[in-house]
């Protein structure tokens, strides 16, 4: 009886929950056995920065930020009531319980899912410490939850600031207990606390300090909160440092690190492709070594030597594509003026910035990953076999009225393959090829404590390029690279306010390549005929000629032995940050100095090798093939070794200031820096120091943060430019409102949570303007071809000008402007990112091209006089939703930027269409083909094109342009678009469900051309041995006389008229491809828990897996495709564990 009287109470309560509460405290009560497959993600590490907002705000930015899924009954968790809490770089859990247990809410990790449920009428015993949990204090033990009796009394009151506003939003607690509330809009609250306790209210606020009021016999409670200078901030990456993203009014596109590692690529900038706004990249190469991407940052913006980006890691110059994904903590590129004119002289062309992970207090944590790859190329050009090759070599003579150079019975022996060593079919592309693979392994640790943080980073590469091998060589001649990463990053603190923070980095790198350059290579497979020779002969002999138009493709490969290159890097980045918040709050101060180091040998081990060919008739004796030499060979390989280094050291201090009052937000920054590099060359010029130096400012204001003001400048100089011209000043402004802050906005405009306008202009510059340097002085060289006196028949030496010097060299100025807009939208599922924006440069470096030839200058001098406009826009949209257990994260991006030159000194020409100025950069000119002669009559009725060859029906026709009734050089146009692309956009998502994962990337581009007039391309380019595509069986002939036929007669040659530069020859470069997939499975947590695991997860994910394109017979970001190796498909499998 007793019994029933202690239970009864509880059961009571347990029948008054509501239906779907009691099924969550079911799965509760289950979940402890079941897969946690969302425990990794509550270990990870983020920011927040909630003012004011809604539990349903804070649960849906989790989910954003953490790829969380939570599920909760609406009827039982009050989504409503307002929160504030920050946290800078604390794991997910510990931001869980500062956020839940305050609200009497605790959590279960049930499938993969958060579950939200109510703690009955619950104390805690330390919740204090969760409240008011520091950096020092992440990863504490939770506090222990116990059932106690309902509070019986009524607390009441109103929280304001110093200047007596009403505070929505402030947490108020009573301290020991997780009984709280959240103001309301007019900064009233109302709570109950046990009747008689002596219990204490602690009030927190996000810029405000904690107060904790006795409550003693009081009902009612005002209070006024002081500012809290130190509040933390969510911040945003910006040059020099972070800033609060709210007040951030420029233009920026990031990049997640779980995006990076999904393509399973060794070089950084082949990850990144269609996956972030304003970023325009092009793969050439996928040559092991060479295969990184050219980036651009919204287009092109000059026609001068210099277009790309200016990269920092860790603040720092450095190239970041060696980078191991693994440790990278952010990938930031900055766009408009405002972001990028703290660089003054080198941020014309945007900026990338990379940092590198930190270590976070806690105990050690250990993430292993392995993977294996499988590489393909993309696509290879398909060319005819033998038979079908020399049917059409004959039937090309036939065009060319010359005899036909093979017979019927040579025809049957190709055919047949009778005699393979005399008549070989060699698909050259096929046999040289075989599979190749890489593989990856990372290791990461890190871990700390309250004094003490560090990461801790190896990794491994090592991929093979997909080249056959000779097995009799005790060397390889394939292309192969194996790279080894070592970074470690350290953050002591000295004393309360000084902190030390070290980076040291160490890069190796092993290339191989044959002994013979990879495009040569390629150059050969395009051009060897099927028919040419053997690949090999059957006793080993190399078949060929001593002719270069005839070189076997795999003598070259295998037999001219081969090159190694060893690089090292080097890198130590040591800072220091002194907070001098005594003198002032808000007051801090930071140094840093970086010194990099970098070498390189390359060594060859080459020969030349010999050659030989089989006699028309066999031995008489012996019946065996005779074998001819053709060209000697070396017996032993060579030795040759080039060495180079280069050092680079980096300096900058700063003082920093950021401090709210009231209502107000100011912040400002001094920097001073410097820098410089010298390295081996070949002139003594070139072997002189560089040096750099500037002094950087910017000051912020916010009001409300609602209205922000943004200054920025950058006062820097160069080595490179005349003395008392080497210094320029580089001021941009910005500002930003956030409009859905305002009163009349919010009320009518509900469904949207966030629209920030902002706006940018500003002046930035590129010092970078040409590969020469000290273009001020005037050189003068030694020459031996001055005549003089009787004596023609031998020059007489002297000296001569080489380049004429200009006293009024300078950088390229560039003048932008940038209106953006920031949107979240339907409960943040919808969030847009959108700008516009536009940019003059001038002061290119441009050669004169209108000093006429009478003043008798041998090498035209050049100028500041270029001039470029460059617009566009970029665009990030993404929306988040659910269907049943199904998460979806879509995300895409869009980026148009078009240029037009100004100003180039171009020289007069006779047709205003033949004018470079107005166009594109890079804008190809040719002529414009409408057809292919059918008739001779044709012929005679159309303009007359005379390019050194007769006209005959099967040859292209062309537009007469300027209607002088003759077709020539002066009816060439511009045609097409260059081979950049002006518009880039990709789009995928992700989609989780329990444990499973997978993640697509869609990649295109458009408004972008190529050419296919190339060797490889044009059938018979060197007569007999040049090759024949299988495309070019859709040819003109007088059986199939085809206008639009894909290529003109054939002819034994390169025929003048045929291969021009023109819209025949020209294709749409546009492309969509499946750059990225992956598929990931975690394991379940009781499992991965057997072998002392936090987490298992195996995945398969693959790089450039399927092409859409009209091209068909190469990869289209190879450009041409001539002599290119192409980019690899990597099919790629991997394994994580986390400890």
């Amino acid at each position: 009886m007793k019994q029933n009287l202690l239970i009864s109470p509880f059961v009571g309560k347990i029948m008054r929950i509501a239906r779907m509460q009691l099924f969550f405290l079911l799965l509760v009560s289950i979940g402890k056995a079941e897969v946690t497959h969302a425990q990794p993600e509550i270990e990870k590490i983020i920011s927040v920065n909630w003012s004011n907002v809604t539990l349903k705000q804070a649960i849906q930015s989790l989910e954003k930020r953490a790829s969380l899924h939570f599920v909760y009954s609406q009827n039982v968790i009050a989504l409503d009531q307002k929160v504030n809490l920050v946290s800078k770089r604390e794991k997910v859990k510990n931001i869980l319980d500062r956020l839940l247990i305050p609200l009497q809410i605790k959590y279960e990790v049930i499938h993969g899912n958060i579950v939200l449920s109510r703690v009955l009428s619950s104390t805690v015993t330390t919740p204090a410490s969760v409240l008011a949990m520091s950096v020092q204090e992440r990863g504490a033990p939770l506090p222990s939850v116990a059932f106690q009796p309902i509070p019986d009394r009524i607390v009441r009151g109103q929280i304001t600031s110093e200047t007596g506003e009403a505070l929505p939003g402030v947490n108020v607690m009573v301290k020991g207990t997780t009984v709280g509330v959240n103001t309301n809009n007019d900064g009233n609250y109302q709570l109950s606390v046990p009747e008689g306790s002596s219990a204490i209210l602690v009030i927190t606020s996000i810029g405000y300090l904690k107060q904790e009021i006795p409550l003693g016999s009081q009902t009612l409670v005002n209070v006024q909160l002081k500012p809290d200078e130190k509040a933390l901030q969510e911040v945003v990456v910006v040059g020099y440092g972070e800033q609060k993203k709210v007040s951030f009014t420029g233009s920026e596109s990031i990049i997640t690190t779980r995006e990076l590692k999904q393509s399973p690529t060794a070089l950084l900038s082949n990850a990144l492709g269609g996956r972030m706004a304003g970023l325009v990249t092009v793969q050439r190469s996928g040559e092991p070594g060479y295969d990184g991407a050219n980036i651009w940052i919204r287009g092109l913006g000059t026609f001068g030597s210099n277009q790309s980006p200016l990269v920092l890691v860790d603040g720092v110059e450095r190239d970041f594509n060696n980078i191991d994904p693994h440790e990278v903590e952010s990938f930031t590129i900055l766009k408009d003026a405002s972001a990028t004119a703290v660089f003054g002289v080198r941020g014309a062309n945007g900026v990338v910035l990379v940092n590198t992970r930190k270590g976070t207090g806690g105990k050690p944590k250990v993430s292993f990953t392995v993977e294996k790859g499988f590489l393909s190329p993309t696509r290879l050009p398909e060319y005819v076999d033998g038979y079908t090759y020399a049917t059409l070599y004959n039937e090309a003579n036939r065009n060319a009225d010359l005899p036909l150079p093979f017979t019927d019975e040579v025809l049957q022996k190709i055919k047949d393959q009778s005699d393979p060593l005399r008549y070989p079919n060699v698909d050259w592309m096929k046999l040289m090829k075989r599979s190749a693979g890489q593989e990856h392994v990372n290791l990461n640790i890190s871990g700390g404590n309250t004094t003490v943080r560090y990461f801790v980073s190896t990794s491994y590469f090592h991929d093979k390029g997909f080249f056959i091998e000779d097995p009799r060589n005790a060397y390889s001649t394939n292309l192969g690279r194996r790279r080894f990463n070592l970074r470690t990053n350290v953050d002591i603190n000295l004393s309360k306010d000084l902190e030390l923070s070290i980076g040291i980095t160490g890069i190796t790198e092993n290339r191989n390549f044959p002994g013979t350059g990879t495009q040569e290579i390629f150059n050969l497979m395009n051009k060897a005929t099927p028919i040419l020779y053997p690949m090999v002969y059957p006793n080993g002999r190399i078949p060929g000629t001593v002719a270069s138009a005839q070189q076997n493709p795999y003598g070259r490969l295998t037999q001219t032995g081969y090159a190694t290159e060893f690089r090292g890097t080097t890198q130590g980045t040591f800072g220091l940050k002194y907070n001098l918040g005594r003198l002032t709050k808000g007051l801090s101060a930071m140094g840093r100095f970086a010194f990099d180091s970098y070498s390189s040998n390359n060594i060859g081990r080459k020969k030349n090798f010999e050659t030989w060919l089989v006699s028309a008739e066999n031995d008489p004796t012996t019946g065996e093939p005779i074998y001819n030499l053709t060209a000697e060979g070396d017996k032993f390989l060579g030795y040759s070794i080039d060495t180079w280094g280069e050092s680079r050291s980096y300096l900058e201090a700063s003082l920093n200031y950021n401090r709210s009052f009231g209502r107000h937000d100011v912040g400002g920054m001094l920097l001073y820096n410097q820098g410089g590099r010298q390295a081996t060359a070949g002139s003594a010029i070139g072997s002189l120091p560089y040096r750099r130096m500037g002094l950087v400012g910017r000051a912020t204001y916010g009001w409300k943060e609602r209205y922000f003001a943004e200054i920025n400048f950058g006062y820097n100089g160069s080595e490179n430019f005349p003395r008392g011209k080497r210094f320029g000043l580089f001021p941009a402004f910005s500002g930003g409102w956030v409009v859905s802050d305002e009163p009349f906005f919010k009320n009518n405009v509900p469904f949207i949570s966030l629209l920030k306008l902002k706006g940018s202009y500003g002046i930035v510059g590129n010092d970078q303007i040409n590969d020469q340097r000290f273009m001020y002085l005037t050189t003068l060289k030694t020459t031996d071809g001055y005549l003089f006196g009787t004596e023609f028949n031998n020059g007489i030496g002297g000296i001569m000008e080489d380049a004429i010097g200009n006293a009024n060299i300078t950088w390229e100025t560039s003048r932008k402007s940038n209106i953006g807009m920031e949107l979240r939208a339907m409960k943040d599922r919808i969030s847009l990112m959108l700008d516009f924006f536009r940019e003059h440069r001038t002061n290119i470096l441009t050669q004169r091209g209108t000093v006429p030839d009478l003043l008798g200058i041998q090498s035209l001098p050049y100028a500041n006089i270029g001039i470029v406009n460059n617009k566009g826009i970029d665009a990030t949209l993404t929306y988040r939703t659910s269907i049943g257990p199904v998460r979806m994260d879509l995300k895409g991006t869009y980026t148009f930027a078009r240029n037009r030159i100004i100003h180039n000194d171009e020289p007069t020409r006779r047709y205003d269409y033949l004018r470079r100025t107005g166009q594109r950069i890079g804008q190809p000119f040719g002529l414009e083909a409408i057809g292919i002669f059918s008739s001779q009559e044709e012929i005679n009725n159309s303009p007359k094109q005379v390019f050194n060859s007769t006209v005959v029906p099967g040859d292209v026709k062309y537009r007469d342009t300027n209607n002088d009734g003759t077709i020539d050089i002066y009816d060439e146009k511009p045609i097409g678009y260059s081979n950049i692309p002006e518009m880039v956009y990709g789009f995928g998502g992700t989609f989780t469900y329990q444990g499973f994962d997978l993640s697509l990337l869609f990649q295109g581009v458009g408004n972008v051309s190529v050419f296919r007039n190339y060797e490889g391309y044009i059938p018979f380019a060197q007569g007999q041995f040049g090759n024949v595509l299988r495309v070019a069986l859709d040819r003109w002939t007088t059986e199939n006389p085809n206008p639009n036929a894909s290529f003109p007669r054939l002819y034994p040659g390169n025929n003048d008229n045929n291969y021009r530069n023109s819209t025949f020859w020209q294709i749409n470069g546009n492309y969509l491809r499946l750059k990225n997939a992956q598929l990931g499975y975690t394991i379940p947590k009781l499992w991965a828990q057997r072998i002392k695991a936090d987490n298992i997860r195996l995945y398969v994910n693959g790089l450039n897996l399927l092409l859409w394109d009209r091209i068909k017979l190469y990869d289209p970001e190879s450009g041409d495709g001539a002599g290119k190796y192409p980019p690899s498909r990597v099919i790629n499998m991997g394994l994580n564990v986390n400890f």
